[in-house]
């Protein structure tokens, strides 16, 4: 059974959804929170218009943040996904600006300057796109 191209967005959208979901609802140990991290940001940098219509931003914004400071070998990877949340919606760039004074140094220096009103620059799409790779 070949499944066609709509089909796999689909099934990484519901993906990305369901991650998205268990992130801002649920306590979690941390390798469970390891893999939901992983799936975020796999499925996030290939489908960046549902991470930029998502709705809870605070909520995942603090699993980010709570997160970064449980695992210390994923904080590269924490601030590489927070740089593509505010490269897909100004209103991560919004949301975050209400909690940086809270995070580590390191996560709330990348949060853009002019957040405070929704007015952070979007950054193209290749860049969207090197997030997914790892690369920069």
């Amino acid at each position: 059974d070949i499944k066609g191209p709509r089909t796999i967005l689909t099934a990484m959208d519901e993906e990305l959804d369901a991650a998205l979901r268990q992130a801002t609802s649920s306590k979690l140990p941390g390798e469970q929170k390891a893999e939901l991290f992983t799936a975020l940001r796999r499925h996030g940098a290939k489908a960046p218009q549902q991470l930029a219509t998502w709705e809870a931003k605070a909520e995942l914004l603090r699993f980010l943040a709570e997160f970064y400071e449980e695992k210390r070998l994923y904080h590269r990877q924490v601030v590489s996904f927070l740089e593509l949340l505010f490269e897909v919606s100004p209103g991560w760039a919004s949301a975050a600006q209400a909690l940086r004074n809270d995070w580590p140094e390191e996560m709330a220096k990348v949060v853009p300057e002019g957040s405070e009103t929704g007015t952070g620059t979007a950054v193209p799409a290749t860049k969207v796109a090197q997030s997914a790779t790892g690369s920069t």
